[in-house]
């Protein structure tokens, strides 16, 4: 009798014993080191994009993996293993970047682990340039330096500068100055390579109200001062008088 309680509490001991260590190990979530692909493709307004930097980054972990893109812009990383392990709930995020002639092209996804089957992610690449640009004085006035402020964003690799006068410049922050007053199109066009963005404004330009010495000089039709046709007049007038006289002497 006391041979068969010893064997009943033995296997009660087990069989709870069981029950604890179930309990204690579902408490924890072991990251699975199997394989996990995560592919796709790399595209520009639609074409696949060769060259590409891709880089994954599983954020619970901080575990990240290379790749670039193949000629036909796929590319494939795989998570797993002791380096790069994985867990159901995990976000990765997927950061694309060209390089060479295609450096001002970017993209990023995000994406869940829901279970153990392949990934498709594909990324779609985005221009990274935007033209704008500042001017100053507010109101300009013709002959007057007015300094213009590239403010575009972006990888620029160079920059045209078109006035509206007929006059351009491809520094980065000109001054130009305006012969006479009106309202110009000022365009500034950025570039990254072969890719381009531009931005316009219209400037007015008002008319000079002052000479080089800062004061105002009234004028005849002709462009000539006013004192000057008045003073003229008069000697005209007083040697028509000198001449009267004399003829009646």
């Amino acid at each position: 009798m006391r041979k068969y309680r010893f064997y009943g509490r033995f296997f009660l001991s087990l069989f709870v014993g069981a029950i604890l260590l179930n309990f204690i190990f579902s408490q924890f979530v072991v990251a699975d080191i199997n394989p996990l692909p995560i592919y796709g493709k790399v595209t520009y307004n639609g074409k696949g994009m060769a060259g590409v930097e891709i880089e994954a980054t599983n954020e619970r972990t901080g575990g990240k993996i290379s790749e670039k893109s193949s000629s036909d812009g796929s590319y494939s990383v795989t998570f797993g293993g002791p380096v790069y392990p994985w867990e159901i709930g995990d976000t990765i995020i997927l950061k694309a970047r060209g390089t060479g002639n295609y450096e001002c092209l970017w993209g990023s996804k995000e994406i869940t682990i829901n279970s153990g089957e392949p990934i498709r992610a594909d990324i779609a690449l985005h221009l990274s340039l935007d033209a704008e640009f500042g001017f100053s004085p507010e109101n300009p006035e013709a002959g007057e330096n007015i300094s213009f402020m590239d403010m575009s964003a972006g990888q620029i690799t160079n920059r045209t500068w078109d006035f509206g006068d007929g006059n351009t410049s491809y520094e980065k922050d000109p001054v130009h100055v305006y012969s006479s007053g009106g309202n110009y199109t000022v365009t500034l066009t950025v570039y990254c390579h072969e890719f381009s963005d531009s931005f316009s404004s219209i400037i007015n330009v008002h008319e000079s109200s002052a000479n080089s010495n800062g004061t105002e000089t009234p004028e005849g039709e002709n462009g000539t001062p006013d004192f000057m046709v008045a003073s003229v007049i008069s000697s005209f007038l007083a040697s028509l008088i000198i001449l009267k006289k004399r003829e009646c002497i």
